[in-house]
Order: structure tokens, then C-alpha cells, then sequence
């Protein structure tokens, strides 16, 4: 990330940065639409992880803990100090998860794109999951179930169909 990382000047106003990862195997230019459509009224970063696109390629530390590091290091050398959006695809989502749920005073808005992970349920709504899928969707179709990751603020609604 070192190599490549560039100073841009802040944006005039309250510009929102918007953070952009992207997943295993890909790199920075996957977001060119959405660093041109975006960049005209906020500052726009996109980011090489760490052996991928212009990157360094070290050879020990892939971890999650050394990325996310890496992703910390890069908003303090481009000077980003307020709140930003994520933007994570497949991979990248689970880097920008980990990132919110490691620094919630720094996300303003998390978004995930083709993303999978583990997320810790609270405990009733692990059993209201296992609940035969007839009962769920029984239930479903009476109330919104929405539960919340624990220690974050995201919500997840849960629609059954």
C-alpha cells in the first residue's frame, strides 16, 4: 500500500469519503465507475490490499489483523480523519466488516457487496433460526425479524420467503 498512496486534497465543504475494497484476487481499478461517478461531490479512495494490484507483495503477513492495519496506516497517510463509508466486495466486505466492528466511531455507513461471513447472533435469534421452515416463515409473515450484531450498531433484517 506504501508504494502507491497518494495525497489528494480535501474536497470544499463536508465532502463524505468513501472507502472502497475490494475482494480476494482483485484490485483497486474494479471501482472505476464508482470512483467517476462518485468522486464529483465526495472524496473517492479505492485501495489495493495488501499483494494485490500496485501493492507490495511482503511475504509473511496476510492476516486479517496485519490488513486492517494496513487499512488504518492508509486513512492516516491520505489524512482521513472524519467519519467514512466502506464499500466492500465479496472479500473486501469481510475486511470492512472487521474494520467497523474494530472502530465503530470512524464508519458513518458500512456497505457490503456479494459478502459472506460469520457474524455472532444474539442467542434467541440463533434458536428463532433453527426453527423449522414452515414455523419461520409462519412467523415471518406476522412480524419483521431484525436483530443486531452483537457489540455494533448494524441491523440485519431477515426475510424469509
Amino acid at each position: 500500500m506504501d508504494r502507491r498512496c497518494e495525497q489528494y486534497p480535501e474536497l470544499s465543504g463536508h465532502a463524505i469519503h468513501i472507502v472502497f475494497i475490494h475482494g480476494y484476487g482483485g484490485d483497486a481499478t474494479q471501482w472505476q465507475y464508482q470512483l467517476n461517478t462518485f468522486s464529483s461531490d465526495n472524496r473517492v479512495i479505492a485501495l489495493d490490499l495488501r499483494g494485490h494490484g500496485q501493492s507490495d507483495k511482503p511475504g509473511g503477513d496476510y492476516s486479517m489483523a496485519r490488513i486492517l492495519i494496513d487499512l488504518e496506516r492508509a486513512l492516516d497517510v491520505l489524512g482521513v480523519t472524519s467519519k467514512i463509508v466502506l464499500v466492500g466486495h465479496s472479500f473486501g466486505g469481510a475486511v470492512v466488516t472487521e474494520y467497523a466492528c474494530a472502530k465503530p466511531n470512524r464508519v458513518e455507513r458500512l456497505i457490503l457487496i456479494a459478502t459472506a461471513g460469520e457474524f455472532r447472533l444474539n442467542p434467541l435469534y440463533r434458536i428463532l433460526l433453527r426453527l423449522p421452515l414452515p414455523l419461520l416463515k409462519s412467523a415471518s409473515s406476522r412480524l419483521s425479524l431484525t436483530f443486531f450484531l452483537a457489540s455494533t450498531n448494524m441491523v440485519f433484517i431477515l426475510y424469509v420467503s
